[in-house]
């Protein structure tokens, strides 16, 4: 996997993400035309899952066209609320499913993974129809290179290439499509619905972004910027750490211990009978889970506001970007280690053509916006009849 989401592999990707943007601002621009120029209410999340699925589709070299708005593809449809249908709310059978799969054997679990209630059978009609796209794509690539032709430099070719002493076989590669292909683009448009949430909220800090960004554009003569004068935005930066801190696109996740093992604790831990551990013993297949959510939240890290977004945390008095340890500044959100994501640069890329375009507010009335966990942290609106990903907000054109 690595050659394909090297610092050079992914930069290359940045033009695209640029073009599916421009797609996005046109069709805002468009929708707010035909409504005389005034502001419009949208689902942004709706929207921002179409434009970063088309992205990720278009550097895998496949055209989704989920931002023409008729869903042309059958993929394209598969995708629509497709965490929500499978994943919230689910029925006393994937309950069950979901507490014994790990201690099934294979033929079982397939048997229980075509259970006949709603949130499998919608599950089920997305993995048969992504196999079948992820299959097609890994084959056309692979006839490519074995007929000696240029496969291109997206993100399947750079796969497969990397792959042709056979290491990683043809199952593994489509299921690394298909993984690529949902959390790749889930991860991206959620992240920055609750971006944009935020910052609908705040319209101060709106209009420090959008001067930002405009000035920006001015040095570099032109509105497409790179990932070097990114990466020179401190508030841009601030902003998104801010993000990836406060809303966790995972509240948490698994580890299995290897071996048996003992965790040293940063700090003591009183027990019930009143004695401090300083470690934890953990047998080997044992399941540790860690919270992403908690941690980003302790006070004890993130000072006192740590239940409040504020980007300023990670700008110092001066308005320069404040030095951390660890990946995207010590957040959790990204685990450990020496990795970074793909999503990043497109939020990037995202935030700058937006915002550049365009003002968010707080749709009218009282629309209160709660996580939903399903599967993904997701947003929906509180109430809502029919419970669906949604964050609506009021967006105008900047003249």
């Amino acid at each position: 996997m690595e050659p394909a989401f090297s610092h050079a592999s992914i930069a290359a990707f940045l033009p695209i993400f640029q073009e599916k943007c421009h797609i996005a601002v046109g069709k805002w621009r468009d929708i707010i035309s035909q409504n005389g120029g005034n502001p419009v209410v949208l689902n942004i999340h709706t929207w921002l899952a179409r434009l970063t699925l088309d992205a990720i589709g278009a550097a895998m070299d496949y055209e989704l066209g989920s931002l023409e708005g008729n869903s042309e593809t059958e993929l394209a449809k598969q995708y629509e609320n497709l965490l929500s249908d499978s994943q919230y709310n689910p029925g006393d059978g994937r309950i069950l499913f979901l507490d014994v799969v790990g201690y099934l054997p294979e033929w079982a679990i397939h048997l229980l993974q075509n259970a006949p209630d709603a949130n499998s059978k919608r599950l089920k009609r997305y993995i048969e129809t992504a196999t079948h796209v992820a299959r097609t794509l890994i084959l056309r690539k692979m006839n490519l290179l074995a007929a000696g032709k240029d496969t291109g430099k997206d993100i399947m070719s750079l796969l497969v290439n990397a792959n042709q002493s056979e290491e990683i076989g043809i199952e593994e590669l489509i299921a690394q499509l298909m993984t690529l292909l949902l959390a790749g683009h889930e991860t991206t448009a959620s992240t920055m619905a609750w971006l944009l949430y935020e910052l609908s909220r705040n319209q101060d800090l709106q209009g420090k972004l959008r001067e930002e960004i405009k000035e920006s554009q001015r040095r570099r003569g032109s509105e497409e910027l790179t990932i070097q004068v990114f990466e020179s935005m401190p508030l841009l930066q601030a902003i998104l750490k801010e993000t990836l801190r406060y809303h966790p696109i995972l509240a948490r996740t698994i580890r299995m211990a290897g071996q048996d093992d003992v965790i040293p604790l940063s700090v003591p831990h009183r027990t019930t009978d009143g004695k401090f551990l300083n470690e934890v013993a953990v047998e080997k297949g044992q399941q540790i889970f860690i919270s992403f959510a908690a941690y980003n939240r302790l006070t004890s890290i993130w000072g006192e506001d740590a239940h409040v977004w504020n980007p300023d945390r990670f700008l110092n008095d001066n308005g320069t970007t404040k030095t951390g340890l660890g990946v995207i500044s010590n957040i959790l959100t990204f685990n450990s280690g020496e990795r970074s994501c793909i999503g990043l640069l497109e939020m990037q890329s995202m935030l700058c053509d937006l915002i550049s375009n365009f003002k968010f507010s707080p749709p009218p009335g009282d629309v209160q916006i709660i996580r939903s966990e399903s599967g993904l942290m997701m947003p929906m609106v509180k109430g809502a009849e029919n419970p669906q990903t949604e964050l609506p907000l009021t967006i105008s054109a900047v003249v």
